[in-house]
């Protein structure tokens, strides 16, 4: 069943070695351990003062003491069916693992650490209300406050959750439900509500399982890259987090306060090399992910509208896209030291630094009509930078308080140069752009040169051309506005050099920001190169990628004697030019959504629709009742929004997109509809009692019907198909009037129901 401290021969201890160099911020090593097998997922489990990792590999689960984090000792080793994916969690002194291979759920007894862990496997049994189950393979498992476990992706029904109560019996639990409305990839379940990760759908499900044999869905949200992998709810449960496994994706959080009207926050993306997110989970205000080539990050979620990266670990020497690398992470020892699984490189125990973030966040207005500026570019020198959403907010971080400088600059207006901002905590600073030209981009690192003999006559890229002259070996002409590049686009480039007398071989480069970052030392921002020297003409291109920042930017221009310059420093002989160009977006902009219009109308939703636009990076609807006050903007990821509505009302609304080259739409011709009534139920239908205080029975809808219990707000509380006579609980609600409605040929009908207390 098991071999105790199983192939330690094979293992690699990292003790007594040089403990090998990794990129970090805020976190530090504390110990590693090294496995002949690759990794997959990871937990924690504690024994009085004894801390163990429980590390998942493709043959069973390691059991390590780390309680000396230099000196980690696998204590037992158990075997498992082989699998590249492994989960684990505990409850009481047992540890519960499934895998994709087969065996069911494999049960650990962790009581007798560290001289055995005995194991036992268990498969299924009786479903509340009649048969059973079998399943042999599980993507995942959970377990909630109360004990009660849910296995989920597993090769029975649709693959979304079993839910059995390990508290009752932790070695042959009994079944309590079965979701199966969707296949779910990862859950996170507290107060009998389950959230789900349902990663072939892109989205993630909010379901009530207060009755764990009725499973009822209140909500579901598209995450930003539609692969939703895994969520984690906050500790004051009104934000829930999320990541997508795909490359690029970040991690996102929403606003679930209110499940009838789910707000997307913010997203954050690693720092290092863009890596997938894996796993996230919360720790108090802060965020501790696995990005699999990037090793483990920690984001300050204090305000989860503005989340920041302020730590990271990265475990693995590979960088980028793909699915090598860190696996898991597990933040919650008391030691406060944190774990984690890298599939190639072992086991890792870290301490972290939980250090606040300083932030900056304001809003970019039109200084003559106040309107918001959309796609306004706001950057900190030697920091990075932002554009401002489609309300002309921006948010941006710091690694630590300090006095910094902030250029504001938007096609269109003048920049603005704001110095000495003081940064501390959460800053905010609101600026006004004044319509027009002209203006300066950031400044940058010193260049110098020598002009006795040479210098740049003139120069010319695509639409700016700029005949210099000598300018004693350097000359900034970001006052001047350079012109506009697209991005996604190759420019013809011509420059020319002038001699005082005799002609030498000169060496032209040509530098942009292309990130806004302050500085032209980022890969790929050395956009032209003429490959050698020449006293001739130089004509070419230069290419300005599609994953440009747009807005205005510096561009650096240099010839130098016989060889390639340096972008900073001092030229023996030869001569730099300074310009502020404005990257504008590939394909020249949105256009409005095509189609717009409206589906499922009921007294109390509605969806709205429309085609999807290429490049679309999020859309924006708004709508009011008709010729009533001012439009309520909703933003979406996908080209439709269900959105709650009052019975017997008109509406209008209007939709536009924002797309990838950070252009927006105008909106869509205003769209208009009308809800139906509701109308008062038939004699057949009854609740009982009514009013009530705890629970009530609904009886003669006809069969089928498709129900919902709503608040006096228009939230739907409950929902479901009528087949027989049911009850609803009402002993968690407040008093006051609530609503059964259903549809019956075609028309709405209702019942109320009074809840006193």
């Amino acid at each position: 069943m098991f071999s105790p401290i199983r192939r330690i021969g094979a293992l690699l201890l990292i003790l007594g070695m040089a403990i090998p160099s990794f990129a970090q911020s805020n976190m530090s090593l504390l110990g590693q351990r090294s496995y002949s097998d690759d990794l997959n997922d990871i937990w924690g489990y504690v024994d009085g003062s004894t801390e163990y990792a429980l590390v998942g590999t493709t043959d069973g689960t390691s059991i390590v003491d780390i309680s000396n984090p230099a000196s980690p000792v696998e204590v037992q080793f158990i075997d498992g069916v082989n699998s590249v994916w492994r989960d684990m969690k505990t409850w009481g002194q047992y540890a519960y693992t499934v895998n994709e291979s087969g065996g069911g759920l494999q049960i650990i007894n962790l009581s007798g650490l560290p001289g055995s862990a005995p194991a036992s496997n268990w498969s299924g049994g009786s479903i509340p209300g009649g048969g059973s189950l079998s399943f042999s393979t599980a993507h995942n498992v959970f377990i909630d406050e109360n004990g009660v476990g849910y296995i989920v992706g597993a090769n029975y029904g649709s693959g979304g959750a079993i839910m059995v109560d390990l508290d009752a019996n932790p070695t042959n639990p009994p079944i309590l439900g079965v979701y199966n409305a969707n296949y779910c990839h990862d859950i996170y379940v507290r107060n009998d509500i389950m959230y789900t990760a349902e990663i072939y759908t892109g989205r993630f499900g909010i379901v009530d399982i207060s009755n764990k044999a009725n499973p009822v869905v209140l909500a579901t949200q598209s995450t930003p890259n539609t692969f939703t992998h895994n969520v984690w709810l906050s500790d004051d449960g009104n934000t829930l987090y999320t990541t997508d496994e795909t490359n690029g994706a970040g991690v996102a959080s929403y606003d679930i306060s209110d499940v009838t009207d789910i707000d997307y926050l913010d997203i954050v993306y690693s720092s290092q090399s863009g890596a997938v997110p894996h796993n996230t989970f919360v720790l108090g205000d802060y965020l501790i992910t696995s990005h699999y080539k990037d090793g483990v990050t920690i984001i300050d979620a204090s305000n989860p509208a503005t989340m920041v990266e302020t730590g990271y670990y990265d475990t693995s020497p590979l960088s980028g896209g793909g699915f090598d690398g860190c696996w898991g992470v597990y933040p919650y020892l008391p030691s406060g030291n944190i774990i984690a699984s890298d599939q190639q490189e072992g086991l890792f125990i870290l301490s972290a630094n939980l250090t606040p973030a300083s932030t900056l966040s304001g809003t970019v207005t039109d200084a003559t009509t106040g309107a918001p500026i959309f796609g306004a570019n706001v950057a900190i020198a030697g920091v990075g930078s932002t554009s401002t959403n489609i309300f002309g907010q921006y948010n941006l971080a710091v690694g630590g308080a300090g006095t910094y400088t902030v250029q504001f600059a938007a096609s269109g207006y003048s920049p603005s140069i704001v110095s000495g901002v003081s940064i501390s905590g959460s800053s905010t600073l609101d600026q006004a752009l004044t319509p027009g030209g002209g203006g300066s981009c950031l400044s940058y690192c010193s260049i110098a040169g020598n002009t006795v003999d040479e210098w740049i006559e003139s120069v010319q890229i695509g639409g700016l051309f700029n005949n210099s002259g000598d300018n004693g070996g350097y000359a900034d002409f970001g006052g001047t506005f350079g012109g506009s590049l697209a991005a996604g686009s190759s420019h013809a480039v011509t420059l020319t050099p002038g001699f005082e007398s005799t002609t030498y071989s000169e060496y032209w480069q040509i530098w942009v920001d292309l990130n806004q970052d302050g500085d032209f030392a980022d890969a790929g921002e050395l956009v032209f190169d003429a490959g050698s020297a020449t006293s001739s003409v130089v004509t070419g291109s230069m290419n300005i990628p599609s994953g440009a920042s747009t807005g205005l930017t510096g561009m650096r221009v240099q010839m130098n004697y016989n060889a390639a310059g340096p972008d900073c420093g001092t030229l023996t002989y030869g001569e730099t030019e300074d310009y502020c160009i404005e990257i504008t977006g590939a394909g020249g902009g949105c256009t409005a959504p095509a189609n717009p219009g409206v589906t499922s109308i009921a007294p109390n939703s509605v969806t709205l629709g429309w085609d999807a636009v290429p490049g679309a990076i999020g859309y924006q609807a708004q709508g009011r009742k008709a010729g009533v006050g001012s439009y309520r903007p909703k933003n979406t990821f996908t080209n439709s929004l269900t959105v709650n509505v009052k019975p017997a009302t008109s509406y209008e609304w209007q939709v536009r997109v924002m797309c990838s080259d950070g252009s927006v739409s105008p909106f869509t011709a205003v769209q208009d509809f009308t809800t139906p009534s509701i109308k008062t139920s038939t004699p057949s239908a009854k609740a009982f009692p009514n009013p009530a205080t705890d629970h009530v029975r609904i009886a003669g809808l006809p069969y089928g019907a498709q129900w919902q219990l709503i608040d006096g707000m228009g939230r739907v509380l409950e929902a479901g198909t009528y087949t027989t006579a049911f009850y609803v609980t009402v002993s968690q609600r407040p008093a006051g009037h609530y609503l059964l409605i259903w549809n019956d040929r075609s028309e709405t009908q209702r019942l109320p129901i009074q809840v006193q207390r």
